[in-house]
């Protein structure tokens, strides 16, 4: 029988069918019941895909079901919710309305969504056919709760993670359809995300699977090259090569003749006249990239007109502007022709190049588009809103909003207060999670200092060895926090997740540790080391991650932030070893891992009280143009490596310097003095210390600096903290004696407050999208092995470390367009907007 055209809707059995890479990956992925998600753009074949998939399914004796989120309605509570989908489920399966009701009210005092998966158990239970559930449109969850949908879907990925312990579930199976992103599934940013799903990618039809799906339905002459042609304006976009087909055998059906220029005539008629472009699914392109926030929308548009201007745009897989833009369907991805192993972003077809030129903006929302009028609107609500906070510009809307008034030559005084009021509530809301991420770290360095020499004489002390393996546990976490954070960014899990398990893991640590003290076994001793370990490990970076998302990577308050962060730092570093030692001398062990346990539990309690702030960081980092320029892009490299090494150099020399000092300072013969109050702190709270007493005084000529648009960028602090180093390193090889171990200790200091704060807002600076966690977890793996690297270098001579310091800071000099521009912060003041009431 000879294959039907059909343009409508999810195509039925005869119809002419094109199988792609999808189907076969699809049915493979389903047939050994793994979680699976098909998202993309609309007419592309989705509902096709899973109805096709379906009758294979079934072929091989597959139970399949098909929710239907639509008859669920919109008002629905969690208890008639999960019924609904239970009897949705059971009537597909011909189950009867009894076995639903039976189930459900055998577990009456369960919550709901606990009573579902008890169904689902008791359905997979029924038969030994593995069960696939279908969920197309997955998009309509929008309308929905989030708790709903969400508790929903995190059963769902109970049911997978839970595989091992009850072997039942591995007979089923689910796949997502529908247009959203996979961040869209589940939308609370503090569950974790909907992470155990295969993406499926639906490709448009290459030109040889045009020509074979369609030529045995086309019975005219030259129908391979009337295909060819079409493929040519189409590019394979299903719903417009379908489209154009069909009116080729309606033509061939009325007698007419048609040829590769009858294409193009059609082109022209149905999609690029004027009629054409008011074509639903083209006006459904416009609306899809006109959706949600103004600032998103002009975004999405900026990227694309950056795009038809030319500009090379990297694919990357986790950038959700890109996700954004590629489910409007005006764009797809292609392997690069001068890069391999990348991919670029480009126009999806020719019909859209046409109708969405470079010239094109958007005609459904102009205020959303037009920063002026937008703007103006902003201006009028918080006006009618008697200027409550409520109503003022925060995040990237404020950010995009001053860049965007920063270049005009007046502005509406009335616009003034607005922009000034939209920054001070916004300065205050980051005010006040920089507060609570300070709190938190406050107590977890309090916590972590404490335990490093804690820990060694605890082991010795309850004769489990020497605990010589002990004195790694310091640089381990270091090192182990490079591959959580490569696994970090490759899941999508937030930087607040795992700062807040790492923090957990620590106080179970601790909680082992106590119950040791009781029952004093090896095994638990062990295990509190292993929580101990992973929980430093996750956690370490976190914070300093959450600190670099507070402020545009260009934005100079990075770099006061992070050295009020390493102030903090320190001053845990200070008080936590003082603090234990105390308790020791008057509670013993019990004492100190009591005041571990007590910090670790407060940090634990800072963070998880100020969640609500912290995960939602709504001001990206990554907005600047500068992204998809390849130039750019290429110096990233030697910029990171640059940097790299001038933090290893510098975490090497400083450790040797500092273990040589330590030395000198408790040689018996010392003069007394401060000299004495310095021999009783350990190596680690001496630096602190004097961490602490010259803070406050580069915290103070940062203020100053700023105040007058004069403070040094981050490259160049590090150039000068560099050369200081590289200078005391030679005054010491020198064995010159006018230096006093307080003044060497005081310059490393300095050069240590100029270094660190600099590079971590740096590392912050240069991480691509969707890699700061992995590039500031390289950023403390390389002051982990700094400090092992001492032990290398003990015999070494001062004088080459001294000189590859300097060559480090001469070459981080030479390059000033290798760093990202920063500027100084200021209150917006003639700023223009076309007046308003």
């Amino acid at each position: 029988m000879t294959p039907r055209l059909s343009t409508f809707g999810g195509l039925k059995e005869g119809d002419v069918y094109i199988e792609r890479t999808a189907d076969a990956e699809l049915l493979a992925a389903l047939k050994r019941c793994e979680y699976t998600y098909v998202l993309s753009s609309r007419q592309t074949g989705k509902t096709s895909l899973m109805l096709r998939t379906q009758r294979k399914l079934l072929a091989l004796r597959h139970r399949c079901v098909k929710l239907d989120l639509g008859s669920l309605g919109s008002d629905v509570y969690p208890e008639a919710w999960y019924r609904s989908i239970a009897t949705e489920i059971a009537d597909a399966l011909a189950l009867s309305d009894a076995f639903v009701e039976s189930r459900f009210a055998r577990d009456h005092s369960l919550t709901p969504v606990h009573r579902f998966l008890r169904f689902l158990r008791d359905v997979l239970a029924e038969s030994e056919q593995p069960l696939v559930l279908f969920i197309d449109e997955i998009e309509g969850f929008q309308k929905f709760p989030t708790s709903l949908t969400d508790d929903f879907l995190a059963a769902l990925r109970t049911l997978y993670n839970d595989r091992d312990r009850q072997p039942l579930f591995r007979r089923f199976a689910v796949c997502l359809l529908g247009v959203c992103t996979p961040n869209d599934l589940i939308r609370d940013e503090l569950r974790t995300p909907f992470n155990v799903a295969r993406g499926i990618v639906l490709e448009d039809f290459t030109e040889q699977e045009t020509l074979r799906g369609f030529l045995p339905a086309l019975v005219f002459p030259d129908a391979e090259a009337i295909l060819s042609r079409i493929h040519h304006h189409t590019s394979g976009h299903p719903f417009l090569t379908h489209r154009l087909v069909y009116e080729a055998d309606e033509q061939v059906n009325a007698g007419s003749l048609i040829t590769p220029a009858w294409v193009d005539q059609t082109v022209q008629s149905l999609f690029i006249s004027g009629f054409g472009r008011s074509h639903e699914n083209l006006l459904e392109v416009e609306r899809r990239l006109c959706l949600g926030p103004p600032h998103r929308a002009r975004q999405r548009v900026a990227l694309y007109q950056s795009l038809r201007r030319g500009h090379a745009v990297f694919v990357r897989s986790r950038d959700p502007l890109q996700l954004e833009l590629r489910l409007t369907g005006l764009v797809r991805e292609e392997p690069s022709a001068t890069l391999p192993g990348e991919s670029m972003l480009v126009v999806r077809n020719r019909i859209f190049a046409t109708l969405f030129d470079e010239h094109w903006t958007p005609k459904s929302d102009p205020g959303k588009f037009d920063p002026a009028v937008w703007l103006r609107e902003r201006v009028q609500h918080w006006i009618d809103l008697d200027r409550h906070d409520a109503a003022v510009l925060r995040g990237a809307e404020l950010h995009e909003a001053q860049r965007w008034a920063q270049l005009q030559p007046a502005l509406h005084p009335t616009a003034e207060r607005f922009l000034a009021a939209s920054e001070r509530t916004d300065q205050n809301d980051r005010t006040s999670r920089l507060y609570a991420l300070l709190w938190t770290l406050l107590w977890s360095s309090f916590t972590n200092f404490l335990l490093a020499p804690l820990l060694i004489a605890y082991w010795r002390e309850q004769g489990y060895g020497d605990g010589q393996w002990l004195t790694y546990g310091y640089s381990l976490p270091f090192v182990l926090s490079l591959p959580v954070a490569l696994l970090a960014d490759r899941l999508h899990v937030s930087p607040f997740h795992l700062l807040l398990s790492g923090l957990s893991a620590i106080t179970v640590s601790l909680v082992t540790l106590c119950i040791d003290l009781h029952v004093h076994h090896r095994s638990l001793a062990i295990a509190a080391v292993c929580l101990l370990v992973a929980g430093q490990a996750l956690h370490r970076p976190q914070a300093a991650i959450l600190v670099g998302l507070l402020y545009p990577r260009t934005d100079r308050r990075l770099d006061l932030s992070f050295l009020v962060y390493y102030l903090v730092v320190n001053l845990g570093a200070v008080l936590g070893p003082e603090v234990g030692g105390l308790a020791f001398a008057r509670h013993g062990w019990a004492g100190s891992i009591g005041t571990a346990l007590v910090g670790s539990m407060l940090s634990l309690y800072a963070v998880f009280g100020a969640r609500r702030s912290l995960v939602r960081l709504v001001l990206p980092i990554r907005t600047e143009s500068t992204e998809n320029d390849p130039s750019r892009r290429t110096s990233l490299v030697p910029s990171v490596l640059l940097l790299a090494v001038a933090v290893l150099i510098f975490w090497s020399a400083f450790d040797r310097l500092n273990e040589s000092l330590f030395l000198v300072l408790h040689v018996p013969t010392s003069p007394p003095g401060f000299l004495a109050v310095l021999r009783s702190l350990s190596q680690e709270a001496l630096t602190s210390l004097f961490v602490l007493l010259l803070a406050p005084l580069l915290l103070l000529l940062g203020l100053l600096a700023r105040r007058f648009y004069r403070e040094p960028p981050a490259h160049l602090k590090i150039v000068v903290g560099m050369l200081l180093l590289a200078g005391v390193l030679a005054l010491v090889a020198s064995r010159q004696n006018f230096l006093t171990p307080c003044a060497v200790y005081g310059l490393l200091s300095v050069a240590e407050l100029l270094v660190v704060p600099a590079s971590l807002s740096l590392t912050t600076a240069l991480a691509p999208p969707g890699r700061l966690s992995t590039l500031m977890a390289g950023c403390f793996l390389l002051m982990g092995v700094g400090a092992w690297a001492t032990r290398l270098l003990t015999s070494y001579p001062l004088l080459p470390i001294a000189l590859a310091a300097a060559v480090t800071a001469t070459l981080i000099s030479l390059q000033p367009n290798a760093w990202p521009s920063f500027f100084s912060h200021r209150h917006i003041v003639n700023d223009s907007v076309p007046p308003t009431a």
